[in-house]
């Protein structure tokens, strides 16, 4: 299930793609959860407050996509235009409701064939 996490070319099967699912989303969950404690501001309080937005809505949604992406190019599927709508249901589904949403997506993109 958590077999080769960073082969983005392999075709997975479904309980494959959730455990795919499951380790990115957790992945995000960490960076995410790091980045509130290295705010920009001169105080803890004016840092925190930044990156709760940056952080559910901005690096989700860019998190998202680029696996997404990731995903396509390893498998040279860049250039099919089917495969475009989960692309952007990842990043509108990250940006309504951060990677839980976005991630979906991604996982079905690995159960497809590499050219």
């Amino acid at each position: 299930m958590f077999r080769d996490m960073f082969v983005f070319g392999k075709q997975r099967s479904g309980r494959e793609a959730a455990g795919f699912y499951l380790f990115y989303w957790l992945l995000g969950v960490v960076v995410t959860s790091a980045g509130l404690f290295m705010g920009g501001g001169w105080r803890f309080q004016e840092g925190f407050a930044e990156d709760l937005w940056i952080g559910p809505y901005f690096f989700a949604m860019v998190y998202s996509v680029m696996l997404a992406f990731l995903v396509l190019g390893k498998k040279n599927k860049l250039r099919s235009p089917g495969l475009v709508v989960p692309v952007l249901l990842s990043g509108v589904g990250a940006y309504l409701f951060g990677a839980l949403v976005g991630l979906i997506p991604v996982a079905y993109l690995t159960t497809t064939e590499a050219e």
